[in-house]
């Protein structure tokens, strides 16, 4: 299986019109799974977007910009993994 994004990297999906961007978490047969890169009280949703959408947009990868601050990468695995389980 192809895998175009890596868990961290920014992912930004859709038309011109209407995006969506968020840190890759995982995608499985039927979603795109992404965390929302904002602050705020937006910081810890996952985003779920169907692959019917990924599959006839426009994709965006980038790579995470580093924190000065040197703390742990955050790649959404344990907000997923919160949501998943309870």
């Amino acid at each position: 299986m192809n895998r175009p994004f890596r868990p961290g990297m920014i992912v930004t999906v859709g038309d011109p019109n209407k995006k969506v961007r968020g840190v890759y978490v995982k995608m499985d047969l039927r979603y795109l799974y992404l965390k929302s890169d904002r602050d705020g009280p937006d910081a810890d949703t996952i985003i779920l977007v169907p692959n019917s959408v990924v599959f006839a947009s426009d994709i965006s990868v980038s790579q995470p910009k580093s924190k000065s601050t040197g703390g742990d990468k955050d790649d959404g695995k344990s907000t997923l993994d919160q949501i998943t389980q309870g």
